[in-house]
């Protein structure tokens, strides 16, 4: 996806296309429009990076994600419009910790919802997988566990830098270049967030064996649903309290140090998101 430096940034998730696809549209950045006439292709590819679908499943796949996608235009966009329209006002006059609490609850409902629209297909398609896709999904994701292991056996004060690094280029991606005193103080508030590395690496390893688990054992569609909410939608971050979270603090924190150019390159960048998705759901599909 795009972020709104105009980079591209594609979701690492194994099943993020297939259960939130809808999802990219809210995130694409400027290049909202083009991405939304790639779907279709941008799903089948990711697919089958995972599973090394089949000619019948790359069918089913494009056919159900057709139906899924003019829901989504005519349904899911005025939504999504709704919540950043609400954003822009919330950012206005600077944030409160309650509204930065409302934009990560509305954020996982739009999760959920769209999750929840995608999820007879996706059971459908999972309890279709062949052995040896299974295996190939297993091997796929341990790939890709590689670069975050590499991360975890490095030093402590390594992995907190290249955090810090990291939080300054989400920060200009959506204020716009940092001034030295401002980029000083942010690397040192992401500097001073815990270290949860470990933690989060672990349970993420266990819900995909969990996940991996499932699927092998030739299971029922409600036990493959029930999987699936768990990699998908894991309860720690649905009950997760985010009034006291060190993250909804360093944000509160880089709220203040924002300009008021800045604050407006924010309303501005969301502003052509809701522009770029009102022109998608007024058009008439091709």
């Amino acid at each position: 996806m795009k972020t709104a430096s105009g980079k591209i940034r594609l979701s690492s998730r194994p099943l993020s296309v297939l259960c939130i696809a809808g999802l990219l549209l809210v995130l694409s950045g400027c290049g909202v429009k083009w991405w939304y006439g790639k779907l279709d292709y941008l799903l089948r590819y990711r697919v089958d990076q995972y599973f090394d679908i089949t000619a019948q499943q790359k069918d089913f796949i494009t056919k159900q994600f057709e139906e899924h996608l003019i829901w989504h235009r005519y349904e899911g966009i005025p939504t999504h419009i709704e919540y950043l329209a609400a954003t822009q006002k919330k950012l206005a006059d600077g944030l409160t910790r309650a509204e930065i609490g409302w934009f990560f609850n509305q954020y996982r409902e739009q999760n959920r919802l769209i999750i929840d629209r995608l999820s007879n297909d996706s059971v459908h398609f999972l309890t279709q997988l062949k052995v040896e896709q299974i295996d190939h999904f297993s091997e796929r994701l341990a790939e890709e566990n590689e670069e975050l292991e590499e991360r975890l056996l490095m030093p402590r004060e390594e992995r907190l830098e290249k955090r810090a690094e990291k939080t300054i280029e989400l920060v200009e991606d959506w204020l716009g270049s940092l001034a030295n005193d401002q980029e000083t103080e942010i690397t040192k508030l992401s500097l001073n967030l815990p270290d949860n590395f470990a933690q989060w690496y672990q349970k993420k390893i266990q819900r995909q064996q969990q996940f991996i688990s499932i699927l092998r054992k030739n299971s029922s569609k409600k036990e493959i649903r029930q999987g699936l909410n768990l990699l998908m939608l894991p309860s720690d971050s649905k009950n997760r309290d985010t009034s006291t979270s060190p993250i909804i603090e360093m944000i509160i924190a880089i709220d203040r140090l924002a300009t008021p150019a800045q604050r407006q390159h924010v309303i501005d960048e969301l502003q052509q998101w809701i522009d770029d998705l009102t022109e998608i759901s007024q058009a008439t599909p091709a």
